[in-house]
Formats: structure tokens, sequence, C-alpha cells
């Protein structure tokens, strides 16, 4: 069995440690960027797929994928805090919201998502969503067995921060890339980045829009991504790159194979 890789500790500069120190005084702005995909190529992509295979992908899944593939080639968006420290960790590990039933929503982490072929990914994307869903009602019943035994005020408030800032706590709770659906139709709704991986990717309601192709107005299948990102960790241009590759390989679904 190959040794897995350690993360990597980045050395940060006096300059980006005064910017992250002033970031974490002020109340963070939700930064984020809105794109619109075309999603016609995905849905006959699906449609073919099954014909052929008889294998069903889901959107959620094929961006999933998108991400996974999109991931290896910006490895940056994998960034995490850990203290004053950055680490650019040695796995892409992709943290999936699912549907729960109280307001901690579970979450499926995907672990080395993007060395899976894209039958491997399908199913442990279907095993650990089910995982997460069979185990939410267990750890809520711990967290609150828990909870009743911890004092209010700034003793909860530190066991809070020291979750928030422990990376491998978050790694192993959320993954270092995020990944939640809703189903607003509009799509520009977007859940604020609390537990601070470097890139939150909010997907809105998919649904018909009027696009323009060829130059023409036609009524398309679409979805808007929102992409948050935490500017203590990334700046805007390493975001748009990866967000601009994730919007190719969702419009152009051959490539996920």
């Amino acid at each position: 069995m190959a040794k897995k890789k350690k993360d990597k500790i980045i050395k940060v500069d006096s300059i980006q440690k005064i910017l992250m120190e002033g970031v974490d005084l002020i109340e963070r702005a939700h930064s984020h960027g809105v794109m619109l995909v075309d999603l016609e190529p995905a849905k006959a992509f699906i449609k073919k797929y099954y014909q052929e295979n008889k294998i069903y992908f889901s959107y959620d899944f094929l961006i999933l994928r998108a991400c996974a593939l999109a991931l290896s080639h910006h490895p940056e968006m994998t960034l995490m805090l850990r203290g004053k420290k950055l680490v650019q960790c040695n796995s892409i590990d992709i943290g999936v919201s699912v549907a729960g039933k109280g307001n901690l929503a579970p979450v499926a982490v995907i672990e080395d998502a993007d060395k899976k072929s894209l039958l491997e990914l399908r199913e442990s994307y279907k095993n650990k969503i089910r995982q997460a869903k069979r185990e939410e009602e267990e750890k809520l019943r711990k967290l609150n067995r828990i909870a009743k035994w911890i004092p209010g005020g700034i003793i909860r408030k530190l066991l809070v921060m020291v979750f928030v800032r422990n990376q491998k706590l978050k790694r192993k709770s959320v993954g270092n890339f995020q990944i939640t659906s809703l189903s607003a139709p509009l799509g520009e709704y977007h859940i604020p980045n609390i537990i601070s991986t470097a890139f939150l990717l909010s997907v809105g309601g998919i649904s018909k829009r009027v696009l323009v192709v060829d130059d023409k107005p036609a009524v398309r299948l679409s979805v808007y991504l929102v992409g948050q990102i935490d500017h203590r960790i990334l700046d805007g241009q390493k975001p748009f790159k990866f967000f601009l590759e994730l919007k190719d390989l969702l419009e152009h679904p051959e490539k996920l194979v």
C-alpha cells in the first residue's frame, strides 16, 4: 500500500498575515460569484449514457464529478487554515451537504474524489450519502447529550472556536471543498460559509431559462452555480479560473468520462 503524502504547510509572508488578521477582526463579507451553466449537453449525456449502459447519473452527481476533475487542476482551492498557517491538503476531499431533518445538515465526505473513475465516484457518492443519512439521528442525539453539559457563554463560544479553527476536525467533518445543493429556482441564494473551507459551491435550482445560443434566444435547462470564497485564503483570480473550467466541463460532459 502506497504511503500517503503529508499535507504541505505553505509559508505565509508578513503582508498576508496582516491581511488575514484584518479580515478576522471585521465581520467577513460573504464574497461570492454567480455563474449560469447550460445543462442541455448534460441532459443529452445522461440520456445517452443510460441508453447505452443502463446507468443513470443525476445532475448533482455530474456537478460533483466536474468539481473533482477541475480541483485536480486547481489544488489551491482546497487550501485550509491551521491557526495562522496555510495548509495545502494532500488529497481532494469533497463534502456534499445532504438534506437532513434538523438544522444541522449531514455532510457526506468523498475522499480522494479526483482519483476515482466516473463509476467509482458514483458508487462512493451513493454510499456516502446513504451513510450520512443513516448516521444523522445518532449524531444529533450525541450532540444533544453533550450540549446539555456544556455551560453557555464564553465556554461554549470557545468550543465552537476550537472546531472552526481546527483544520483536521473540519476536514474530517466537511472535507476541504464543500458543495451544497439548493432548490431555489433563481439560484442566487447561497449559504454563508461559516465553516471556512476556502471555497463553498452552492448549486441553485435546475430549471428552464432563456439563454442565448448562436446569437438567438432559446429555452434551455440550466443551473446557477454560486461560489463563495474565503478572502483570507484566496484572491478572486484563482476561483474565477476554477469556475471557468467547471462550466466548461459541465457544458462538454464527454470530458467527465
